[in-house]
């Protein structure tokens, strides 16, 4: 601690008497210069002065700069900055002693060139007289030089000035606006100046015309130098006058304003369009006579002529309304007689002739059958009679109760399905009806095609002993094939009925069944025949048996012979069915009272020319197969009916 505080005295010590040395005298300014002394710049441009203080030991060499227009010149620590053009002092001062120095500085204007040029509008339209003014864009903004020069294409058309366009007359011309080395244009379009519609008037503003008939307005535009002189015109009613560049015509009676238009003015023409009056130049009638029946009527038609005629109302009269009234052609019968119905039209008429009958009613009808049985798609028709005779109106109207089951047309009853209809004939107010039952249609049966009459024939010959000599002719009778019960068909027999060229004869009546096989392609018929068939012959009332017999040859010798055995029928390509050989019958009856007695043989020659066969009724064949001319024909007219049938293809049974 005591060394401390010796240390801090003696400290002390030596700075007091450092203080008590003498101070040393300080160095001031003398002077100052800038250089340089002037200076020129550009706007935007710097220079830099350097100040010198003197002497050179000076203790302080602060100094002080100053412009004296800031605006043009500014300087900082000796960096002058040209602002603008224009002159200014830069003054620099020293703070010791004040002294100063000036640089004289001269700034001249910066140049900025034109970069580009754009007007508001590229294109524009105006009419002659109009005028627009368009603004010219010129960049950059700092452009040394931004004036506009503004020229025109062709001043004929359109002029500009200071960027105002006016236009001259119809055409087209560029406006150009220029600054410094560059442009820009607008393309102006001058239309012709419009010169509005003021009136329209017309020739007429009232017409009157009949149909048909025509009239042309003129109208006329003001000014004369209207710009569009266009004229439309309407019709506020075309369905009575029509209008076109002026022109009117008269369609039909009645009222229609004629409007002429152009630009935004009209003017209007009344028109007024009476009928025209076509006269009617005759009348007819679809009828110029006409027969009723009391309390009937009928319609007349009336055409006037031409078909333009102004008025073609008819007035239809009647002579005598009490037989016959007449309302719009309508003739209604009133009573028997006569009256003469009027048709009139102006001045033409016709007329028609009118009888009205007195009428008889309907007092029966009747059907000729009154019950009728049919197969599904059978028909049949009907008769009705109606009575009386004289009866005014006999239509007869068919009617069916279920047409599902029979349908009738005019009388023909078409069989639809199985089941019972009543089929009813209507007349006036009298009926009469028939019960028409129909059974179901059974499927056809294999043998079909093979029922039916037929007519079998066999060569006979008789001989006559008073005569001594023979009669040579057939015998011919009907046989039917039809089903047989089970799974056949019967061919019946119904009588051998020989007769002779004299024409006496005598009936057979064979009894006995037969049976007979058919091929399967229905082309063959094979029947097992016994020599003896059991026969009665009516002429002589007594039972005698028939004798078979067979041909043996094919001349006039020929021998014949019993034959009990199978007969073979081919059917033939002419329809009939044959065999190879004749066969014939034989009875042993004897004359009385002077009477040949017949009996059935066979002759040779009759072999060869006419073989047994039997053909189908109704067939072109039964004509031709007649015997010889010394035959005379004969056969009995009768059909026994089979009962049912079946559809198997079966046997055939011979009924003698």
């Amino acid at each position: 601690m005591k060394k401390r505080s010796v240390w801090f005295l003696s400290v002390i010590c030596l700075l007091l008497l450092a203080a008590c040395e003498k101070e040393p005298q300080a160095v001031k300014v003398t002077g100052i210069s800038v250089n340089p002394t002037s200076l020129s710049l550009v706007e935007g441009e710097t220079g830099s002065l350097t100040a010198t203080v003197s002497p050179s030991d000076a203790d302080d060499k602060t100094v002080i700069w100053d412009s004296s227009d800031k605006s043009v010149a500014s300087v900082e620590n000796g960096k002058v900055t040209a602002l603008k053009a224009g002159s200014a002092n830069i003054t620099v001062k020293s703070v010791d002693g004040g002294f100063t120095a000036s640089c004289s500085v001269s700034v001249s204007a910066k140049t900025v060139d034109v970069a580009s040029i754009s007007l508001s509008k590229e294109e524009l339209t105006l009419k002659e007289g109009d005028s627009e003014t368009i603004t010219a864009t010129v960049k950059p903004d700092d452009a040394t030089d931004k004036t506009v020069t503004w020229t025109s294409s062709d001043p004929s058309v359109a002029t500009v000035d200071g960027g105002k366009i006016e236009a001259v007359k119809e055409g087209t011309a560029t406006v150009t606006a220029k600054a410094g080395d560059k442009t820009a244009t607008c393309k102006v379009t001058v239309d012709k100046k419009v010169i509005a519609v003021e009136s329209v008037e017309l020739d007429k503003t009232e017409v009157e015309l009949t149909e048909g008939d025509s009239v042309t307005l003129t109208a006329t535009v003001k000014p004369d130098d209207a710009t569009d002189k266009t004229v439309t015109w309407t019709s506020s009613d075309p369905s009575v006058a029509t209008v076109d560049g002026g022109k009117i015509e008269a369609v039909k009676e009645g009222s229609a304003t004629i409007t002429a238009k152009s630009g935004e003015k009209s003017a209007t023409c009344q028109v007024t369009v009476k009928k025209k009056v076509i006269a009617v130049e005759s009348v007819e009638l679809d009828k110029t006579e006409v027969e009723l029946n009391e309390g009937d009527s009928v319609t007349l038609t009336a055409t006037v002529k031409p078909d333009d005629a102004t008025n073609k109302t008819v007035t239809w009269t009647s002579s005598d309304p009490a037989v016959a009234m007449v309302d719009g052609g309508k003739i209604e019968a009133v009573k028997e007689g006569t009256a003469t119905i009027t048709a009139k039209s102006g001045e033409k008429s016709a007329t028609c002739q009118v009888t009205v009958k007195k009428v008889i009613a309907v007092e029966s009808v009747e059907l000729d059958k009154t019950e009728v049985e049919l197969t599904e798609g059978d028909s049949v028709t009907l008769t009705a009679t109606v009575k009386p005779d004289d009866a005014t109106d006999k239509t007869v109207t068919w009617t069916s109760s279920d047409p599902a089951v029979a349908t009738v047309d005019g009388g023909k009853i078409e069989a639809v399905k199985e089941g019972t209809a009543t089929i009813t004939a209507k007349s006036g107010e009298k009926s009469a009806a028939c019960t028409v039952i129909v059974k179901a249609k059974v499927p056809e049966h294999p043998l079909a095609a093979l029922f039916g009459d037929y007519t079998f024939t066999s060569p006979i010959v008789a001989f006559d002993e008073e005569r001594e000599n023979l009669v040579y002719t057939y015998a011919s009778w009907e046989m039917a094939i039809s089903p047989y019960e089970g799974s056949k068909s019967r061919i019946w027999i119904d009588k051998i009925v020989p007769l002779f060229s004299e024409g006496i004869g005598a009936e057979f009546f064979p009894h006995g069944e037969v049976c007979a096989e058919v091929s399967i392609d229905m082309k063959t018929i094979t029947i097992d025949v016994p020599q003896q068939v059991e026969a009665t012959a009516s002429f002589w009332q007594i039972e005698e048996p028939l004798i078979l017999y067979k041909c043996a040859g094919d001349d006039a010798d020929a021998e014949f012979e019993t034959f009990s055995g199978t007969i073979t029928f081919t059917l033939q390509e002419d329809g009939s069915w044959r065999t190879t050989d004749s066969y014939g019958f034989s009875t042993e009856s004897e004359v009385k009272n002077g009477f040949f007695y017949p009996y059935m043989n066979c002759y040779g020659g009759l072999s060869y020319d006419y073989p047994t066969y039997f053909v189908k009724n109704g067939t072109s064949t039964q004509g031709s197969m007649s015997p010889s001319r010394r035959m005379s024909s004969g056969k009995v007219s009768k059909t026994v009916r089979a009962n049912g049938l079946r559809r198997v293809l079966g046997k055939i049974h011979l009924g003698f």
